[in-house]
């Protein structure tokens, strides 16, 4: 996937769009799911749904090119894996305001929802800059992978014992 729009740059904000109406939807469709399972649950199956995206940007970008129908498949089913992994977000903000509690009221929970995300975001770029600059998208697909893994054995620490052994 390095340098694929590199002829046509115009192309990158198509592919944003994208995404961005794909991961809208995801979230859209999370809305009616998250009333109904508990939080912990939703945030492993975002986290094993982030796992298949990982493998299918993978195999996006290791298979050639002249296998449009393969590409298609690939790219088809990593775009569901998008759908159900973009519930993390409001998964993770639900967790956030129940721990807080109605007392900080919902300021609280954005505020620190925001610092949150702002030091993962910082701490995943200067992460995709270390391991994009040594193995290019692949780096990237690795760095999301290990912090997917890591994401998912510290989920387990959210739950009572007796729901953790199920």
């Amino acid at each position: 996937m390095a340098g694929l729009y590199a002829d046509r740059p115009e192309q990158v904000g198509w592919v944003l769009l994208g995404y961005s109406v794909v991961f809208g939807a995801g979230v859209t469709a999370w809305s009616f799911v998250l009333p109904h399972i508990s939080l912990p649950h939703a945030l492993r199956i975002t986290l094993v749904a982030m796992l298949f995206v990982c493998v299918g940007m993978f195999l996006f970008n290791h298979v050639a090119l002249n296998h449009a129908f393969v590409h298609r498949v690939v790219g088809g089913l990593t775009v569901l894996c998008i759908m159900v992994e973009s519930g993390f977000t409001p998964a993770a903000l639900a967790l956030l305001a129940g721990a807080i509690g109605a007392q900080a009221g919902r300021g609280a929970a954005m505020g620190i929802y925001s610092v949150l995300l702002s030091v993962g975001a910082i701490g995943g770029s200067l992460m995709a800059a270390v391991l994009g600059n040594r193995f290019a998208v692949d780096g990237l697909i690795y760095g999301t992978l290990v912090m997917a893994v890591l994401a998912l054995f510290l989920v387990r620490r959210l739950e009572p014992k007796q729901l953790a052994r199920v």
